[in-house]
């Protein structure tokens, strides 16, 4: 079996201390492997070194056992009694444990000519903390295609989407509310609202124009949505009126019950005699 002599690497130090087995040094590279005090940033490979004695080659032979995981990586999220493992630091799943509930407000961005510009605004409630905010905004096709697009949608004057496309439509079914094209797809807007809301604004081109395949008479008809998770009101106290007024559950006197337990026992144990 091919080995590595360590000897080879470590230089005079190493072959004086193994020379001196008899006189108290290491006794084979073994020992020499094991006693060896490593400078910390080479401590993977260290233990590297003291698993395999110097035999790189057990990194091809593989293991006579393969663990769950090599299988089905999906088993290492589970602890050892089943337990599905808590969510990464940052996850906003940890939000829900803290009693955080998804919300969502949208309203419509829509106007009726070529080249005409929609405003909307969103926003939520003054009460609860706001987290992991994410916008999108769908848009009715009409009558898209070459060079007819939604110019641009902007939040709270950033602009999020330019030049969207939506596929053309069958100007039959114009009246139907389906095949919404997402022009901003889940983006993050948690940083534009300081204020718990947003202005958003959209236009269309001007070639944007066959009234046939308006939707209820609007060329541009989007709906913009915001998800957060919503936290609990903070800083709110406890009406202490409603503690007070909760039932008040009778005592148990234990030592009682224990007292005629063991009566009854021992007056159980004299009948018997």
């Amino acid at each position: 079996m091919f080995q590595i002599c360590p000897s080879r690497f470590l230089g005079t130090w190493y072959r004086n201390a193994a020379g001196n087995a008899g006189r108290g040094g290491h006794r084979g590279h073994r020992n020499f492997i094991d006693s060896y005090v490593y400078p910390t940033h080479y401590a993977e490979q260290a233990e590297l070194q003291k698993t395999t004695g110097g035999d790189l080659l057990h990194l091809l032979k593989g293991s006579a056992k393969k663990q769950a995981n090599w299988f089905d990586a999906s088993v290492s999220q589970y602890d050892a009694y089943g337990r599905p493992k808590s969510p990464y630091p940052g996850n906003p799943a940890m939000l829900l444990h803290d009693g955080y509930r998804q919300q969502a407000v949208n309203s419509t961005l829509a106007c009726q000519s070529g080249g005409c510009n929609a405003t909307a605004e969103l926003s939520f409630s003054q009460e609860g903390d706001l987290q992991n905010c994410k916008l999108s905004v769908k848009v009715k096709p009409t009558d898209f295609g070459v060079n007819k697009v939604v110019e641009f949608i902007t939040v709270n004057d950033h602009t999020v989407s330019l030049n969207c496309q939506p596929p053309s439509s069958d100007c039959s079914e114009a009246d139907k509310l389906t095949s919404l094209f997402d022009c901003v797809f889940e983006i993050d807007v948690q940083h534009l609202l300081s204020n718990r809301s947003l202005q958003l604004s959209a236009k269309i081109s001007d070639g944007v124009n066959k009234s046939d395949c308006a939707y209820k008479g609007n060329l541009l008809y989007a709906v913009p949505q915001v998800t957060c998770l919503v936290g609990p009101v903070p800083g709110v106290a406890m009406n202490i009126s409603d503690v007070l007024a909760r039932p008040v559950a009778t005592p148990i006197k234990l030592n009682q019950k224990l007292k005629s337990r063991k009566a009854a026992s021992r007056h159980l144990r004299v009948k018997q005699q």
